[in-house]
């Protein structure tokens, strides 16, 4: 009914207001940290591409290229952040936009994060998601998309605290051969909604079972 789906539809509303304080109480937390003499930059020039390779082939499940580092950082400078300490890079998150090929919808992609060992549990991740997030809003991205591997459950938990959802499994698809997760969050409020209303109408429209077997008024 109208009701149902009105009802419905303000528990969703609810629901991401309440995400969003929390994540604001995150990022206070996060900017307390800051203490700790860690600054968060936005990648300049191209001599702060080594350090951010050298990063990156540690922790990450495969080797890219140079050119690939370049692609993505003087593409996109304002969708690369790097978080240092005492001018070390010790963090570092590499992301794009471009137009959907099949929906013409402006998408984000965060392709590459990762945060030195000895400076994890610090909320550095969260608060270089975050940035990148508000960065792609600012620039009016719709929905952003990336792939992180299935086994690896802190990063689906960071991701999904922002409210990624798993949106397609992906089999074999590192080289070490581990599946990966697709994972998309709806940033604009007119793709937000539109997930809304196509949830609730999913969860309140009768099954194939339920259309055959009710009756029909009879035509004769």
């Amino acid at each position: 009914s109208e009701m149902c789906i009105r009802d419905r539809y303000q528990r969703r509303v609810h629901g991401i207001v309440r995400n969003q304080r929390l994540l604001l109480l995150n990022n206070m937390e996060v900017a307390k940290d800051e203490t700790n003499k860690l600054t968060y930059v936005e990648y300049t020039t191209d001599s702060e591409i080594p350090a951010v390779k050298i990063l990156m082939e540690k922790y990450l499940s495969e080797p890219y290229p140079i050119f690939t580092y370049r692609y993505f950082l003087v593409g996109w400078p304002k969708l690369c952040f790097i978080t240092k300490k005492e001018n070390n890079c010790i963090a570092a998150i590499v992301s794009k936009t471009a137009p959907h090929k099949k929906t013409g919808l402006l998408r984000g992609y965060i392709a590459m994060l990762a945060v030195e060992t000895e400076y994890r549990r610090m909320g550095i991740s969260k608060k270089l998601v975050q940035m990148t997030l508000d960065r792609m809003r600012e620039q009016h991205v719709d929905e952003c998309v990336l792939e992180t591997e299935a086994v690896n459950e802190p990063a689906l938990r960071l991701y999904e605290s922002f409210g990624f959802i798993r949106d397609k499994m992906l089999p074999c698809y590192y080289l070490n051969g581990n599946d990966a997760y697709r994972l998309k969050l709806k940033l604009s409020p007119k793709q937000i909604i539109n997930t809304m209303i196509f949830s609730c109408l999913l969860y309140t429209s009768p099954s194939p079972r339920d259309l055959s077997t009710s009756r029909m008024p009879s035509s004769a």
